[in-house]
């Protein structure tokens, strides 16, 4: 009991920090939301990084350029460093933006190839999360990240247990983006 009770007196400080981050992070999605789609640009970013400070789960330093101007989003610290995304922003205020989790990409010179993959868990609804493992020369991988919008619209058949194949970056395999139009009967290379 005491150390329930020491638990939650250190937790209740954070409480509030918690509550004003979760309302600023729904005012901006509501006002991106409001955003015509015509005055959306993309971008591509790079996690160049971890904000300075703390001792665990630090945010990733999500960043882009637009005109030679440097922008910095702050996204989950479940992403590696040199990892890419699509950032939309509006074209006259870069400042208001968006990091498309649901978007990893790799540029026309990164050299990738394919393997097999299997969902481990997806979860489409408010917590929305797809994550997969795969094996690229005798390693294990597990990659996460946010599924598009109305995924289970999109790819109906979609359940943890199916496999798919998986683009993987050669220089680095824990960069992967699951490619869900591409179900396969394969097994995994282990």
């Amino acid at each position: 009991m005491k150390l329930l009770e020491s638990v939650f007196w250190k937790i209740l400080p954070y409480i509030p920090l918690i509550f004003l981050f979760s309302i600023v992070v729904f005012f901006i999605q509501h006002y991106n939301a409001k955003i015509p789609r015509e005055n959306i640009k993309e971008a591509i970013g790079t996690v160049t990084g971890y904000q300075v400070g703390g001792t665990s789960m630090r945010p990733a330093e999500l960043a882009f350029s637009v005109k030679g101007k440097k922008y910095i989003i702050y996204i989950s610290s479940n992403y590696d460093v040199g990892e890419k995304f699509v950032v939309e922003y509006e074209k006259n205020e870069p400042k208001i933006n968006k990091a498309r989790i649901d978007k990893p990409v790799f540029l026309t010179n990164e050299k990738t190839s394919i393997t097999v993959g299997i969902v481990e868990n997806y979860n489409p609804n408010y917590f929305r999360e797809i994550s997969f493992i795969y094996f690229v020369n005798g390693n294990k991988y597990k990659q996460s990240y946010e599924p598009i919008k109305n995924s289970n619209l999109k790819y109906p058949n979609l359940r943890e247990g199916n496999k798919y194949k998986v683009k993987y970056w050669n220089e680095n395999p824990k960069r992967s983006i699951i490619l869900l139009d591409e179900p396969t009967t394969e097994s995994l290379n282990y």
